[in-house]
């Protein structure tokens, strides 16, 4: 995801300067406690506070995008034929799955990162590329018990502004979610990872994306914050 530059942020900055010292825009209904205690308090605070407003396109998003886990059959879900990998085969072993995210109750999303694990300049990498980039980081790679529980969030949602999947976009320009924490066996003895995905309708859909198939950087993966 592009990040916003420090030209960009002047600009916004001389926006509101023009706006409400020109006073075309009026600011005196704000209590003047209010304006001490901003610029008495704590600064640091207060900037992260309008970064996220900045970050949510100027409106104010709720920030509780806290998930509950959910169990996840991929027959059921997704197909017969469907299973979770394991081995070396796919179908006799362990299961591939990151250690620790099965064993996750609840996520906050708002406490994870969405990364591309791609260089700047670098060009598309394969899905198995991208895997291995992001094991050798230690965080955990979310995998399909959050992405159930994410799908569950949004399709109990009667306004889909108020699911977690639009919150991300809204908040953070997220069109693509790619859960690497587990990797699926399609009927055709394939490698695939569970992924969501915004469409041109506005509309979020789920699907599987080939671990074989190339990655660009706005597939981000859910993953635990650095420690």
């Amino acid at each position: 995801m592009e990040k916003m530059t420090r030209d960009q942020l002047v600009n916004i900055l001389c926006i509101l300067q023009r706006m409400l010292l020109c006073e075309e825009v009026g600011f005196d209904y704000v209590p003047a406690a209010v304006a001490r205690a901003i610029i008495n308090g704590d600064h640091e605070k207060f900037a992260v506070n309008f970064v996220e407003l900045l970050a949510g396109g100027g409106k104010f998003i709720p920030t509780d995008l806290e998930v509950r886990t959910a169990p996840f059959d991929p027959a059921e879900f997704i197909g017969p034929g469907w299973t979770l990998w394991k081995g070396r085969n796919g179908l006799e072993g362990e299961e591939e799955c990151d250690a620790q995210s099965p064993n996750l109750v609840a996520v906050n999303l708002e406490r994870c990162d969405f990364l591309s694990c791609l260089d700047k300049e670098e060009s598309p990498i394969t899905g198995e590329v991208r895997l291995s980039r992001f094991r050798a980081t230690g965080r955990i790679l979310y995998g399909v018990t959050v992405a159930m529980g994410i799908w569950q969030d949004y399709q109990s949602s009667e306004d889909k502004e108020e699911s977690i999947l639009e919150k991300l976009y809204q908040k953070y320009g997220i069109t693509h979610i790619d859960f690497l924490g587990t990797v699926l066996r399609s009927p055709g003895g394939y490698r695939y990872v569970f992924c969501f995905c915004r469409g041109a309708d506005d509309q979020w859909r789920w699907g599987c994306n080939g671990l074989m198939c190339d990655c660009a950087k706005q597939h981000l993966a859910a993953v635990s914050q650095k420690i």
